[in-house]
């Protein structure tokens, strides 16, 4: 029989005020308040006769384990990915789609390599095939579609063209369509906002760096010209029922004036009465930047995760709490299609990378979800190359975190919001 052993997830940190201890468990949520008995009680545990009432419970619990579980949490993920790619429940089918690898930008930082490639009608026609063999299924309870580039609105005719017929395929089908264009705003015209607004887009991304200066400095047009005001301008006349994202590409140079870009965006929405927000997201290392000659310099995990909390971005007890998911790499029903129709997981960095493509919208044969879903839980799915990740009490929380950010270099680097377990554990108390 397996022998007892203490949880590989636990934390356990002194509360203040003489509460005692404060014991949790990152697998299974469970929480427990100890006062100095019980602390000395749970010290000894493994000790004690293992039909005890208080080590059954603290085995219910999942305080105490005789399993070895990094095996149990790796075997869940992975019957979490198969799940998800043989579609054994409705889920939605979400496609980032590049009509054009072409940018008027040249921000130093970017991940993708830009051309003066187009998505060809041939393409796009056998996108538009490709999605209704995936509807044909019955697999799925949505169709959402992101438009990305490249810059997207430097070819409105084929984002409308395709809108409107992957919204025909959605309609056959009977399935709801919604989608959500990421551009740097240049061209975000009241034109293309209600060509936009037609199509089912919801929701526009817009890309600003923070003020003027930090702006113009890392978005600016490909011969060097600003851009701030031109965008801005945009936002101030814009009038739309879309909801607007300003992301802002956080780095050292520009943490410090995050709140006079929230401010400016604000003023605009309450103006204009289109919904607004700033969303802020963290510039990271890449290679295809690095290659260029990138000196962006980034913020360190502290900084950014102060900005974060700072924003309601997202909530800590999310952070912590046990994922039910999985990263979109190893989610075969999001999917991203680029300019020339080859398919990917969902996720910019690998996108573009040929030794993660899954096939082309092109391909007359079906692809093999089972092969492909194999090779995904195989090589993302777990982080079985990191060892500091194995051993760690978070697994459950982030499973190794993101792999595009290890990608690069083979380097596991910790979600943000998982920096300060013990003041997590510690506010369950107060609850």
């Amino acid at each position: 029989m397996p022998r007892l052993h203490y949880s590989q997830f636990n934390h356990v940190v002194k509360a203040p005020d003489e509460r005692g201890w404060v014991l949790f468990n990152f697998a299974t949520g469970s929480l427990e308040q100890l006062d100095a008995v019980q602390k000395n009680l749970f010290d000894a545990a493994l000790s004690l006769p293992v039909n005890s009432p208080v080590v059954r419970r603290w085995r219910a619990a999942g305080f105490l384990s005789a399993m070895d579980e990094v095996s149990y949490v790796r075997e869940r993920v992975r019957n979490r990915v198969f799940d998800i790619a043989r579609a054994r429940s409705p889920l939605p089918l979400m496609l980032t789609v590049c009509p054009t690898a072409r940018c008027n930008f040249a921000c130093p930082y970017c991940f993708q390599e830009s051309d003066d490639a187009n998505m060809t009608r041939e393409t796009q026609e056998s996108l538009v095939r490709f999605v209704e063999k995936r509807l044909a299924t019955g697999s799925y309870n949505e169709l959402r579609v992101d438009w990305f580039g490249g810059e997207p609105l430097l070819v409105p005719g084929i984002v409308e063209h395709l809108s409107n017929e992957l919204i025909a395929l959605a309609e056959r089908y009977d399935v709801p369509y919604k989608g959500l264009v990421h551009t740097n705003g240049y061209l975000l015209t009241q034109e293309n906002a209600d060509m936009l607004e037609s199509c089912r887009v919801t929701k526009i991304i817009v890309t600003v760096d923070g003020d003027r200066a930090t702006h113009d400095a890392t978005r600016h047009l490909k011969g060097g010209s600003p851009t701030y005001d031109r965008i801005m301008g945009n936002l101030e006349v814009l009038r739309t029922g879309m909801t607007i994202h300003v992301r802002c590409n956080v780095h050292a140079n520009n943490v410090g004036c995050l709140d006079n870009l929230r401010k400016h965006v604000e003023n605009i929405a309450s103006r204009s009465g289109t919904s607004m927000r700033v969303v802020p997201a963290a510039v990271r290392e890449n290679s295809v930047s690095a290659a260029r000659g990138d000196t962006t310099p980034l913020v360190d995990a502290e900084s950014f995760a102060l900005v974060l909390q700072d924003f309601g971005e997202v909530e800590r007890s999310h952070a912590f709490a046990a994922a039910d998911t999985v990263c979109p790499l190893v989610r075969l029903n999001e999917l991203y299609v680029d300019v020339r129709g080859q398919i990917y997981p969902s996720c910019h960095v690998i996108a573009g990378d040929d030794a993660y493509g899954l096939g082309n919208v092109s391909d007359e044969g079906p692809l093999d979800w089972d092969a492909a879903a194999q090779k995904l839980a195989d090589d993302f799915a777990f982080p079985d190359d990191q060892p500091q990740c194995l051993a760690c009490k978070l697994l459950p929380c982030c499973y190794g975190g993101c792999y595009a950010t290890r990608y690069p270099t083979g380097e596991a680097r910790c979600p943000e919001l998982l920096a300060d377990p013990d003041a997590y554990v510690l506010s369950l108390i107060d609850q």
